[in-house]
């Protein structure tokens, strides 16, 4: 089989830590998300899952649907342009399952002060052994600030890594498998992000959000990624650069409220 742009993305992510020796990776699970709204659940279950938790993405959804509910009734919530999840939901169903968090408080006002401070956090969680999920905006790979509650997203801050004098931040992006399988024009499979599956009478994103859910599992085994010409090691994995992240490191949740440079540290190693 012809090595294609997939692989030679992944393998680019193997060569660079390689190459730079003071690179910090902390390898996690790294899942797709199953809804086109459960980048929440997705990063939780990535994190329960590299701590030897018995859970699957549907479970989460539902427990995160009913600790939603009974936070607010249904007529106070907000509509799906801000996160979904909310950040004080992600941190429940951690304490839920007993993993020990360390919360880095939103900041109120952020200046390139706050944003040194809060990178520097991030690096000392990192070579402490520990990832960090994170709400932002969707992270484009070029460099423009989104404004606040555009397209809010969470990922998991694994490592960190010089590319061409340039530090990058190493994420697990659970929307990101899917544009790694559809950059492969061979793709046969070319699923939309967040299509349900078997469903009669396809619902609102709202509907869906406050109702239990079912779909299938979109685990795929390496024999598989590799029809989709996709190296396993770099699944789900991304670069940011480090000031890119920092800038669009913000949103407000579901709820109204607002969250800059907010993290949620879990030890891992």
């Amino acid at each position: 089989m012809t090595e294609n742009k997939n692989f030679e993305t992944s393998n680019h992510f193997i060569n660079s830590l390689e190459k730079d020796s003071n690179s910090i990776f902390i390898e996690v699970h790294s899942e797709e998300q199953e809804k086109s709204y459960s980048c929440g659940p997705a990063v939780l279950c990535d994190v329960l899952k590299t701590l030897g938790k018995d859970v699957n993405q549907i479970k989460i959804i539902n427990e995160v649907i009913d600790d939603i509910k009974s936070i607010r009734p249904k007529e106070e919530r907000r509509s799906l342009a801000g996160l979904v999840t909310p950040p004080e939901v992600i941190e429940g169903i951690l304490t839920k399952y007993n993993v020990e968090t360390y919360i880095k408080d939103s900041v109120e006002n952020p200046t390139e002060q706050t944003n040194r401070k809060s990178e520097a956090f991030l690096d000392e969680m990192l070579e402490n052994g520990y990832v960090v999920i994170c709400p932002v905006q969707t992270i484009p790979n070029y460099g423009h600030e989104r404004d606040v509650n555009e397209d809010g997203h969470y990922l998991i801050v694994c490592g960190k890594v010089m590319i061409n004098g340039k530090k990058h931040f190493i994420v697990v992006d659970p929307m990101f498998h899917y544009y790694q399988r559809l950059s492969n024009e061979n793709s046969v499979y070319g699923m939309h992000m967040g299509k349900d599956i078997n469903e009669e009478t396809p619902k609102t994103e709202a509907e869906l959000m406050y109702d239990s859910v079912e779909t299938r599992d979109i685990d795929y085994t390496p024999e598989q990624l590799a029809e989709f010409g996709i190296n396993p090691k770099g699944y789900g994995i991304r670069f940011v650069n480090a000031s890119n992240f920092m800038r669009n490191w913000k949103d407000v949740s579901g709820f109204g409220k607002p969250f800059n440079q907010y993290g949620i540290a879990v030890k891992i190693k």
